[in-house]
């Protein structure tokens, strides 16, 4: 050590002739750990429960607003579908009308066509058992569910079959749809207001 150099720390590690000593943070000393991050006041924190509480109590609130007039819609729907169908006129096949002085509410009254798969069942272990092998496949196409190829009456008309058979497969054919009617949508025209369709 040469005269006048401080001398160091115990546990200080020796250093190779040139090499730099390590660099340290600035500002802090060998054993200050980072400052840690200063909590919220208590002010704060009442601040942010009461903006939350707040929130979450309008939330509910509006909810509540939204439930009761959906529930009150739906009443006067149910009401005007009920008028419609007592006092209503006919417009189409499937749409009643109902005019007021001003306005008017039509409703339309669809169908739903859809494949009844025990139907089916029935109908391709009967063309399996009694036609010539393949001729299931002719009028199906199976995935998850049974769809029935577009036209099985062409199919049917193609296939040389005693009058008896052709007759139950064309029974077994219409078996295989289930229509269903669906809910009537409602559609109001307002005076001076461009018209809205409610569906459902």
């Amino acid at each position: 050590m040469t005269p006048g150099t401080p001398a160091l720390p115990p546990d200080t590690p020796a250093l190779s002739p040139g090499r730099p000593a390590p660099s340290r943070p600035s500002g802090l000393s060998p054993s200050q750990p980072p400052a840690p991050r200063r909590p919220p006041a208590p002010s704060q924190i009442d601040a942010l429960i009461e903006e939350y509480a707040a929130l979450q109590s309008s939330l509910l609130q509006q909810r509540d607003v939204q439930r009761s007039l959906q529930e009150t819609c739906d009443e006067r729907k149910a009401k005007l579908l009920e008028w419609i169908e007592a006092y209503g006129v006919h417009s189409t096949s499937k749409s009643r009308r109902l005019q007021g002085l001003h306005h008017c509410a039509v409703a339309t009254t669809g169908t739903l066509v859809q494949v009844d798969d025990a139907a089916c069942d029935a109908f391709r272990g009967y063309l399996e058992k009694s036609l010539p092998e393949g001729t299931a496949e002719r009028f199906f196409t199976r995935q998850v569910s049974y769809h029935i190829v577009k036209g099985p009456d062409e199919v049917l008309r193609a296939l040389e079959l005693p009058a008896r058979i052709r007759n139950r497969v064309s029974e077994l054919v219409r078996a295989c749809f289930r229509v269903t009617t669906k809910a009537p949508s409602l559609r109001v025209d307002l005076a001076g207001v461009e018209t809205g369709v409610e569906k459902g």
